[in-house]
């Protein structure tokens, strides 16, 4: 069986396999149900209606912002949670990562939640309602981690600066937790306290950092190399930035994956799906990262 903890390593426990399972990687969703599926399908991870029948052992990392800007963000829900369901029957895995846009709808930024988002909750009240953390929504968004690792490589909304990447995914995650623990209201206490997401909050965080997608190369790359080390990864698959070609891109001996190609029709009418296969030696070592798009 898969081993997965709240702290963000996953495995597969101590049974001996001839090979490891294979990984993929789903980036920026933003509101898009049909390119979400469409996604999911290129990977063969789900059937026509979006059931999951990929093989046993299979794991689905989603590194963050489902939603806003487009329209479909319950359908996205319903579908990922559906998703969950059906890999754990099937002996697989689907981890989930918080990103920059959830942060922000938990904490009531909805600057770009569309009036149809709004309207299908009901309106901007109850809507409110299920983003707070014992709403139905607020619950399940708060399980999600910030960090995960599968084998040695590493997966993450926005990208990790060193300081935050020497608390290791353990530490990020249960700093994240308290956070959010702190900063999302509730649904009898109106207000929370967003001062009290720091780390979430901070333009060098995990959900927000852009520096390994943007700094010179000879000083990102140097900076990656100082976070994988610390983290005792080989390879870091980000999304939030998105990348101008609408392809998946490469950076610093592709050790650095950047998969947000922004496949959302909310951002790019004519956008692809792109999904990412990142193929593990069995020690966990990067064999191959390959985008499906």
């Amino acid at each position: 069986a898969c081993d997965a903890t709240r702290q963000g390593r996953v495995g597969w426990g101590s049974e001996r396999m001839a090979s490891m399972p294979p990984v993929f990687s789903l980036p920026d969703v933003h509101g898009d149900a049909s390119q979400a599926l469409a996604a999911l399908r290129l990977a063969n991870l789900t059937d026509g209606r979006g059931r999951w029948h990929a093989p046993a052992r299979t794991v689905l990392v989603q590194t963050g912002d489902l939603i806003d800007r487009g329209d479909d963000t319950q359908t996205v829900f319903a579908l990922m949670q559906q998703l969950e369901r059906d890999a754990a029957a099937a002996g697989s895995r689907v981890v989930r990562l918080l990103g920059n846009h959830e942060l922000m709808n938990l904490l009531g930024d909805l600057r770009y939640v569309s009036s149809a988002d709004t309207a299908s909750y009901g309106g901007t009240h109850a809507r409110q309602a299920a983003f707070a953390q014992d709403g139905s929504v607020g619950q399940w968004l708060m399980k999600a981690n910030i960090c995960a690792i599968v084998g040695k490589t590493v997966f993450v909304h926005a990208g990790l600066h060193p300081k935050y990447a020497a608390l290791g995914c353990d530490g990020i995650n249960s700093r994240a937790a308290a956070e959010l623990k702190l900063a999302v209201p509730t649904s009898a206490k109106g207000r929370g306290d967003p001062t009290a997401a720091h780390m979430l909050n901070s333009e060098d965080g995990p959900l927000w950092y852009r520096g390994l997608v943007y700094k010179p190369e000879a000083e990102a790359c140097a900076e990656l190399s100082h976070s994988l080390s610390l983290l005792k990864a080989e390879a870091m698959v980000v999304g939030h930035t998105i990348q101008p070609t609408g392809r998946v891109t490469f950076r610093c001996n592709r050790r650095l994956v950047m998969t947000d190609v922004g496949m959302s029709h909310a951002i790019r009418p004519t956008a692809r799906a792109a999904i990412l296969r990142a193929t593990m030696q069995l020690n966990g070592s990067v064999a191959a990262l390959t985008p499906m798009q």
